[in-house]
């Protein structure tokens, strides 16, 4: 997802109480994705499907989660089109990270250190999001949410049945990998986040959240986005229109 960077200076203490919980992956086709990640034994956990988009979260053995999105019921275009037009099936969408309630103690946190926080929705009894842009973060959209409930909880709503334990077998999902040319700036904004980042090597960043299974990498790339996932048991070879490219640890 290539994106223009803002540069703007960034002042402020991490958030608190941070996790990251789970990577979105836009599908041109949802059912097939789901058939996909189900056969190489990812958990179901729930979904929705609204006019504008449909979603599927899967659990993996890992514990760490990948959402499916994609097309809405809805005829007319809605973001998730746009999206698969200009980037294609099998990108990484964004990235979600939930915080402690209220949802806006957090928007008004990343505000004062001079982030745009954007689309700021707190409707929903149970779930409250906001989103970053990607020339904020760096090619990827920052999805940040505060949920009511467990995934069981969300799975319930949802009209499923209680979610299967993990399969041990299946595929781990360890890391997001992300380009961006400025690791500089990339260190302050997933400190700011709430990450703990350290150095990876002189080209790159680790940016881990507690508790989560899921961390962040940064490579120095000359284009800002999404580069890849690193998933334990899916060798590179497995990629498909229904996956993001998979890449070595």
């Amino acid at each position: 997802m290539p994106a223009t960077l803002d540069t703007d200076t960034l002042d402020g203490p991490p958030l608190q109480g941070v996790s990251l919980d789970h990577v979105a992956v836009a599908v041109a086709d949802l059912d097939a994705a789901r058939a996909w990640w189900v056969a190489r034994g990812a958990r179901p956990l729930a979904g929705i499907s609204l006019t504008t988009f449909s979603t599927e979260q899967l659990r993996l053995s890992n514990h760490g989660k990948v959402e499916l999105i994609s097309h809405g019921r809805g005829e007319g275009g809605s973001f998730v089109d746009g999206f698969l037009r200009r980037f294609g099936s099998g990108t990484v969408h964004h990235i979600t990270l939930k915080v402690p309630a209220p949802l806006t103690d957090a928007v008004g946190h990343l505000q004062r250190a001079g982030l745009d926080v954007v689309d700021v929705a707190t409707d929903d009894p149970h779930w409250h999001e906001s989103f970053l842009r990607p020339s904020q973060v760096g090619g990827v959209i920052v999805q940040v949410a505060w949920a009511d409930g467990t995934d069981e909880d969300f799975a319930r709503r949802s009209g499923r049945p209680t979610p299967a334990p993990v399969d041990p077998d299946a595929p781990a999902l360890q890391e997001v990998v992300l380009g961006h040319p400025d690791l500089d700036r990339a260190r302050s904004v997933w400190q700011l986040l709430g990450a703990e980042v350290a150095d990876a090597g002189p080209e790159a960043l680790q940016a881990t959240f507690v508790g989560s299974p899921i961390t962040v990498r940064i490579r120095r790339h000359d284009i800002a986005g999404p580069l890849g996932l690193v998933m334990k048991g899916l060798p590179a070879s497995a990629a498909t229109t229904l996956t993001p490219a998979l890449l070595e640890a």
